[in-house]
């Protein structure tokens, strides 16, 4: 089996991934694997999705890309590719496997860094630019002032912990640092130091007040829109 990557930051010490062996249940990845299978499969509601197993040194780690992740993926996968991926570790029947929601060759997300300095923007804005995606290729390859907006409120980050000090002499080249929400801006701030604007994500309001009311029949709903993450309150709802 080839090794597992080593992606090398400039002016820094390289960066490896979290063997699969060491992975546990709950923990959010963000790196590279060996892709070792593809399979393009349907769920019973015949809704496509990837069936895959990643693979490092230390052993496999079997993943699925579900319908709406799947429509984000930028490439067609090719077996013994290396890609970049971001997703969850879970449990399920008795096995850890992870949930995608971004998968990309390794060989794409170069090639995004040629078109960008082809391009020549003046200004990059770049979202979650320490994800393994075409954030981070963006943020090392542009020449321009960068942007970056920060998304996730998420704690523990463990791999974030680990890799604070590398990524505070990355974010030196950020010109503005936003930060969608406090939690996201306090998750940001406490890794890489700086300050933050913190700009929530917009919601077209026009759009919705003209809309007509759904019918949905006699007694109480409850719509809730978000994660199910504690800090969405979705537990004060019920």
């Amino acid at each position: 089996m080839a090794p597992s990557p080593t992606f090398t930051l400039p002016k820094a010490s390289p960066v490896t991934h979290r063997f699969i062996s060491q992975l546990q249940e709950g923990e959010v990845l963000r790196q590279f694997f060996l892709l070792r299978r593809v399979e393009h499969r349907r769920t019973k509601d015949g809704k496509p999705f990837l069936d895959l197993v990643l693979a490092d040194k230390t052993g496999t780690l079997r993943a699925r890309v579900w319908e709406e992740a799947l429509k984000r993926c930028p490439t067609p996968l090719v077996e013994c590719e290396f890609v970049a991926v971001k997703g969850r570790v879970e449990t399920y029947q008795g096995a850890l496997q992870a949930t995608l929601e971004f998968i990309d060759t390794v060989a794409h997300l170069r090639s995004q860094g040629r078109a960008l300095a082809a391009f020549g923007p003046d200004v990059v804005h770049v979202h979650e630019p320490f994800a393994p995606s075409t954030g981070l290729w963006a943020l090392l390859g542009a020449r321009a002032p960068l942007v970056a907006t920060f998304h996730s409120g998420a704690e523990p980050a463990r791999l974030y912990d680990a890799l604070a000090p590398v990524l505070r002499r990355l974010a030196r080249r950020l010109a503005v640092r936003i930060a969608v929400s406090e939690a996201a801006a306090r998750v940001a701030r406490r890794r890489l130091g700086g300050t933050f604007e913190v700009i929530p994500n917009g919601v077209d309001t026009e759009r919705f007040a003209v809309a007509e009311p759904a019918r949905l029949g006699p007694g109480r709903k409850l719509l809730f829109v978000g994660r199910l993450d504690a800090r969405k309150g979705f537990r004060l709802a019920v």
